[in-house]
């Protein structure tokens, strides 16, 4: 049985339905500061309704789930209620999206289990022509998440090996944040 195509809206939609209820029994594992990041989320919903465009769109999941995956890696045991739906489809939106505004061939973006895209670099020709290419950037959803909306840096991420990048033009950091 094929899979059932969401657009990003729906799965928004169904990632603040998921946060609901778990937002309303947080202990008190979680920090004030980071209680109010997500008070908000009837006012998200409200939001959401009056955004058109996909880039809007797109920058208001990310963020949504950049901020939680951020959150669930500070607090595992918190059990925030990041759904692979919508983990999936964000990380597959962002990688479209890198791929369309940076087109090219040098450089393999690989996010498993849900995506890989080859990109071109800003000033630099891509001479590869076939399989993988020589540049390599892998790294998990939550990171590249965090990475495309901004949250994290190029370099933070590097230090903290959150990202494994091999060959001389596997650099993100002139194409991060998707904004």
């Amino acid at each position: 049985m094929p899979r059932k195509q969401t657009g990003i809206r729906e799965r928004l939609a169904a990632q603040l339905d998921a946060l609901r209820p778990w937002r309303e029994g947080l202990d008190q594992a979680i920090a004030d500061s980071e209680r109010h990041a997500l008070v908000d989320l009837e006012g998200r919903r409200a939001q959401l309704s009056g955004l058109s465009g996909d880039d809007a769109l797109l920058l208001a999941e990310l963020g949504l789930m950049s901020g939680l995956a951020a959150l669930a890696a500070r607090h595992p045991d918190a059990g925030v209620p990041l759904q692979r739906a919508t983990l999936a489809g964000a990380v597959r939106t962002s990688l479209t999206r890198l791929e369309a505004r940076h087109p090219g061939h040098l450089v393999e973006v690989r996010v498993p289990p849900y995506g890989a895209v080859q990109i071109g670099v800003p000033g630099v020709d891509s001479v590869h022509r076939r399989g993988t290419p020589p540049n390599v950037v892998e790294t998990d959803p939550a990171t590249w998440l965090r990475l495309a909306d901004g949250d994290l840096g190029w370099a933070d991420a590097l230090a903290a090996h959150r990202v494994s990048a091999s060959g001389a033009h596997a650099q993100l950091d002139d194409v991060l944040p998707l904004r």
